[in-house]
Parts: structure tokens; C-alpha cells; sequence
């Protein structure tokens, strides 16, 4: 059963699918819902914004609880164009143009991949379909990505500001068995490089943390705001 079917159709909502295929080939599912309930203005008069879900979960996670408890209801019935995507080797992103999810070589990636190619791909097609720049919202890993994406692509330039829940860029407090994925993350030799002082410092960005998220212990993210602080200061000078 497709995401829209499944969980946001049956709630009264208006829901679109959308493909989104990567650089890499990656066949990647999108959802949009254009209206609230109200329907109280068209999509063309709607702010987009897109939604990243975090690790080990889907694009479900933002639509699972009552529509007043859901942050893509929320935002739908607030007046926004809302863009849920789903990232690659998930529940609704199991497609690629030539490999199949039984194959090992269709999951030879990490998040450095997901920065690169599917992050840029989602937000450059809600870009070019609505014709707007867009309210980005990002939890855990989709903060991680996000960050990543920032300091190495222009993706900023078409995003009207950022929203990290349990922002990630530093793993060194993480007690949970996420650490052996994250580790794992970094067994190359030689891994990327991601200057985060190239992050614009021109873009308005949200940060929250409440230390409930396996990935996002609040020691490393009050190490990486410190961090982010000091070089947002730096490039003012």
C-alpha cells in the first residue's frame, strides 16, 4: 500500500506520490500534501516545505500520530505546501533504475551518499515543481545530511530557512548501539571532508535538541553549537 494511502488520505487529506530518481540511479518516493482541510488557499500560494525523517525510520514518522499531533497536518493545516521525502533502501524507496534491494551493491552507500545525491536530488525537484524556495525540517539524521549538504553544495540558495531537530555533526558521547552504525559510517580511510564553515551564514536556522535521540547526545550538540557559534562569529568579523 502506497504512503498516501495508507496514512494520510484516510485522515481527509489531499496527498500526491511523486519519483524522484538520483544522480546514482536511486528511485526515491516523495509525498506532497498541497491543502490543510480548509483548502483555504491553492498549492501555488503555499509555502513549500520538506520534511527529512531520521535513522532508521521513514517519511511515515511525520504522519503517524492524530493530524493535530503530526507535524506534516500541522504544517498543511497552518498554510504550507508540504514535501515528506523518503530516503533510499526505506520502506517506500526500495527502487533503483538497475540494481535490485537484493543485491549487495545496492546498499553499498552511507549518509555521505545520502547528502550527495539524494538530499540534492529531493530538494532540487521540489525547487523546480513549485517553483519556490522552501522551509526545510530535518530530524537527526536529516540534520546530519542536511549540514553535509550545506557546506558542499549551493542547496542553500533554495531553501527560505532550516529547521534541525536533535541536530547531529559530532558522535563522540553516543552510548546506544547507533554508535556501531555511526562508526561504521567512518570506516574508509581517507573519509569526507565537510567544512561547515562553508555553511551560509545568510540562511535562517533552527536548532533543537530535548536529549531524547539516540543519535543527538546533548553533550555533542552543545560541543557543535559552541563550534557552529564561534564560526558564525568569525565570518562576521
Amino acid at each position: 500500500m502506497k504512503y498516501c494511502s495508507l496514512l494520510v488520505e484516510k485522515q481527509g487529506y489531499t496527498c500526491e506520490e511523486h519519483l524522484v530518481t538520483t544522480q546514482d540511479g536511486y528511485v526515491l518516493s516523495m509525498q506532497r500534501i498541497p491543502v490543510g482541510l480548509s483548502n483555504s488557499s491553492s498549492p501555488e500560494n503555499r509555502p513549500p516545505v520538506l520534511l527529512q525523517h531520521g535513522l532508521f525510520v521513514d517519511g511515515a514518522t511525520w504522519a503517524l500520530l492524530p493530524p493535530n499531533q503530526s507535524l506534516a497536518f500541522v504544517l498543511a493545516d497552518s498554510g504550507f505546501d508540504v514535501w515528506i521525502a523518503n530516503t533510499r533502501g526505506t520502506k517506500y524507496s526500495l527502487q533503483h533504475s538497475s540494481l535490485s534491494p537484493k543485491s549487495s551493491d545496492y546498499w553499498n552507500w552511507s549518509w555521505d551518499e545520502l547528502a550527495e545525491y539524494d538530499l540534492s536530488a529531493t530538494i532540487k525537484y521540489v525547487n523546480n515543481h513549485t517553483g519556490q524556495k522552501m522551509h526545510y525540517v530535518g530530524h537527526s539524521q536529516g540534520s546530519l545530511i542536511a549540514l553535509a549538504a550545506f557546506s558542499k553544495h549551493d542547496l542553500a540558495d533554495s531553501l527560505r530557512s532550516a529547521s534541525l531537530l536533535s541536530p547531529i555533526a559530532y558522535l563522540s558521547h553516543i552510548t546506544s548501539i547507533a554508535r556501531f552504525f555511526a562508526e561504521s559510517s567512518f570506516a574508509e580511510s581517507s573519509p569526507p571532508f565537510y567544512d561547515m564553515s562553508r555553511i551560509p551564514n545568510d540562511i535562517p536556522l533552527f536548532f533543537s535538541n530535548g536529549g531524547a535521540d539516540a543519535l543527538s547526545d546533548v553533550e555533542d550538540v552543545k560541543h557543535w553549537l559552541q563550534t557552529f557559534n564561534i564560526m558564525i562569529k568569525i565570518s562576521l568579523l
